[in-house]
């Protein structure tokens, strides 16, 4: 029940990031929300990925402005 949970969340907080709706807030909490799991995961080859990630999605809502388009 908590992983269909868990992949529910990041389905719709990625669709979010994908889609350009609330990307800096959606960035943040998926970085707080991979940050969990690095610390749980530790410094393995997946966590230290992960930590890289971390500061890609961190990165994201920092730079990001609203009147950038795909277009």
């Amino acid at each position: 029940m908590i992983v269909m949970a868990n992949g529910i969340f990041e389905v719709i907080f990625g669709s979010l990031l994908a889609m350009g709706f609330f990307v800096r807030t959606a960035s943040v909490v998926l970085g707080l929300h991979l940050a969990v799991i690095a610390y749980d995961l530790g410094l393995t080859p997946v966590g230290v990925r992960d930590i890289g990630l971390i500061a890609a999605s961190f990165a994201l809502s920092f730079i990001y402005t609203k009147n950038e388009s795909l277009v």
